[in-house]
């Protein structure tokens, strides 16, 4: 009828395949598994004093009473004992149920009264406490029969621990002490099949000289210190109890502080965010505040150099009237780096609005613009494109042109200046400067006026080219757009044509040239549509014949 037996862990696998319950133990030496004659299992282990059976206890219930040399004052009591000694087949068992506790070979002392082991049982603990006495955390230990609390579990080494004690171990008291009427209470009880056999057992141990020998009279209490035991252990248990609160107080403080932390570092984050911010914003606003403030300036300063432009040029026109010489005016718009003249009607246009200093609005070119003569600008009204306008005048006596020899052949074909750089020439030409730079089409040039003629001189390829100085005295003064000078010399035949040989313009230069290569254009897109390839050259005729031919036409 054996339901529980104390195995060590490798065997448990085999003997629970046979189909008996098994308790895990700590395990045994030198030891084999049979069966008696009663079928019930035998665990034999060999020890070095001498071979023994061991035979695993049956269940008993809670009424465990014990015999008269197991309990009570007749009991067999056990000695102190050498640590570390050879405690041989000594076991205990639980003295209310009678469950096997501690089995033989895992004494390390006893001392007191109480069963120190060398190694953990396997028994149920309750929750880690605190042991003031010993400075260190222990856990109770329970019988796995009953749930009595029969010891105590120390997992760690402590301080003033004996010597050579392995850890983790339980110590276990055999004689919880003297009571009322001076009865023994047993928590404990040396598990043997007779006194004589328990005697033999407890003979054998290792001794100290002059120890305690197991009697309850050392630990004999009277009724009152009982109670005030008792009364210490729950007022440090509710002492504990409070530490333990107070312990989670503290966390919850603690908690509280590390959030209220955090939400201080977020704030100083968001202020210094919200300063950066701030500093950004009103750097933007001193900046804005700034460019309008230069803006403000800008306009003034282009409304006072208008104004005093104006000025200038009526002081000169009114000079050069009192003098007797005439002169005409023209305004000029600036594109792609150089500037065009308008035609005579918007200038005049342009010019009686810049007397009142007034805006008007003007076709040109199928475009419809707005001309501001105060800030001498020209708007386009559909794109809102800005470009500027200037206005220029030149005397009626003389017209100073500068021409260059643009043909690499024997045949001289001259072209002229724009008026821009034409002036600029004059003016170095003037001022007896040996030589002056300028920019037409993209490139750049320098025109040595000491060399004799004059030369104009690529700055990339070093080419050179002659130029001339022309001077016409007019009875009438002409505008660059009145003015319209063929800038090509003509192939003359032998009946009198003429033929002018006009390639596409790479400038916006006034001349003849580009005015009849652009009416050829027109004319030509106008004939074949607009997806016809444009003109690269154009060759144009006149002879005395043709102009009598089409005179009135």
């Amino acid at each position: 009828d054996l339901q529980v037996a104390f195995l060590p862990p490798l065997s448990m696998k085999n003997l629970r395949k046979s189909g008996v319950s098994v308790h895990e133990h700590m395990p045994l030496k030198d030891f084999e598994i049979k069966q008696n004659d009663k079928g019930k299992v035998i665990v034999v282990s060999s020890f070095p004093h001498q071979p023994r059976e061991s035979v695993g206890m049956p269940q008993r219930n809670h009424s465990f009473k014990g015999a008269k040399w197991q309990v009570g004052k007749e009991q067999v009591l056990v000695p102190d004992t050498q640590p570390g000694s050879d405690h041989g087949s000594l076991e205990f068992a639980c003295s209310q149920c009678g469950k096997g506790l501690i089995g033989a070979g895992q004494i390390f002392r006893i001392h007191r009264g109480a069963v120190w082991t060398n190694c953990e049982l396997m028994l149920k603990t309750s929750a880690s406490q605190w042991n003031e006495a010993k400075k260190t955390r222990f856990k109770k230990i329970h019988c796995f029969g009953c749930e009595r609390n029969v010891g105590a579990l120390y997992s760690q080494k402590y301080e003033g621990a004996e010597p050579g004690q392995p850890f983790p171990c339980c110590k276990l008291a055999i004689i919880r002490g003297a009571g009322i009427n001076s009865s023994i209470f047993n928590n404990l009880v040396i598990q043997s099949t007779s006194r004589n056999e328990a005697n033999d057992v407890v003979e054998s141990l290792l001794k100290v000289e002059g120890g305690y020998c197991g009697g309850p009279v050392p630990n004999k209490r009277t009724f009152k210190e009982f109670e005030l035991r008792e009364e210490s252990a729950r007022l440090k248990l509710k002492t504990e109890q409070q530490r333990q609160e107070l312990e989670k107080q503290k966390l919850v403080v603690e908690q509280h502080r590390k959030e209220l932390e955090k939400q201080r570092k977020e704030a100083e984050l968001q202020l210094e965010k919200l300063k950066k911010e701030a500093k950004l914003q009103l750097e933007k606003q001193k900046k804005k505040k700034a460019e309008q403030q230069l803006e403000k300036q800008r306009k003034k300063a282009e409304q006072e150099t208008a104004e005093r432009l104006r000025q200038e040029a009526h002081r000169q026109q009114q000079e050069l009237k009192d003098a007797g010489i005439e002169s005409v005016i023209w305004w000029e718009c600036e594109a792609d780096d150089t500037w065009r003249p308008y035609s005579d009607d918007i200038s005049r246009k342009i010019e009686d609005a810049y007397t009142t200093q007034a805006s008007i609005n003007v076709s040109c070119n199928g475009a419809e613009y707005t001309i501001d003569t105060t800030q001498q600008c020209q708007i386009n009204n559909v794109t809102n494109k800005v470009r500027k306008i200037r206005r220029q005048t030149q005397p009626t006596k003389q017209v100073v042109i500068w021409e260059c020899n643009t043909s690499d052949t024997t045949v001289k074909k001259w072209r002229a200046y724009p008026s821009e750089i034409n002036t600029k020439i004059e003016n170095a030409h003037i001022a007896k400067e040996e030589s002056v730079t300028f920019v037409m089409s993209g490139a750049d040039y320098i025109v040595d006026l000491t060399s004799s003629p004059p030369e104009q001189i690529r700055t990339a390829t070093k080419k050179r080219r002659e130029m001339r100085r022309k001077i016409k005295t007019t009875s009438q003064a002409k505008s660059p757009q009145e003015q319209n000078d063929w800038t090509v010399e003509p192939d003359i035949f032998s009946n009198g044509t003429q033929r002018w040989i006009i390639p596409c313009s790479q400038n916006a230069s006034v001349c003849r040239d580009n005015d009849e290569f652009n009416k050829a254009s027109t004319q030509y897109v106008k004939m074949f549509g607009s997806s016809a390839s444009l003109p690269c050259r154009v060759d144009y005729y006149e002879s005395k014949a043709t102009s009598f031919n089409f005179q009135s036409k």
